[in-house]
């Protein structure tokens, strides 16, 4: 079941594709629907962001296919901004790592220990 969840103020819009919601409404109209709130959401990526459109994409495209989205530059180009924007307009419970050069292994998915 893919499901893809758009908050707008006032309102929730839930879609899923499971066999129960195709049998309710068309294809056609789910697929609209779903469009029409992906532009949504890509409005209020470019009303707070200014470029970066082949990371935006990137990030619809991971919001899609429920993929992890990896994103790397300097300082202060608005990684951490678009990521909290797509989370909190999909109403994602979402979380996100700072990295460092420092940073080890284990920090992210703690300690490890072989045993033979």
């Amino acid at each position: 079941v893919c499901q893809l969840r758009i908050v707008s103020p006032g309102k929730k819009r839930f879609y899923s594709t499971s066999s129960e919601s195709l049998q309710n409404n068309s294809l056609k109209e789910n697929l609209a629907r779903v469009h029409e709130d992906l532009l949504k959401l890509q409005s209020i990526l470019n009303a707070h962001v200014v470029g970066h459109a082949d990371v935006k994409e990137a990030m619809i495209l991971g919001l899609l296919s429920k993929e992890h989205v990896y994103i790397e530059g300097p300082p202060g180009v608005a990684k951490t901004m678009l990521s909290e924007l797509v989370g909190h307009s999909a109403a994602l419970n979402h979380w996100f790592y700072q990295l460092h050069r420092d940073v080890r292994l284990n920090e992210l998915i703690g300690e490890a220990v072989i045993t033979k």
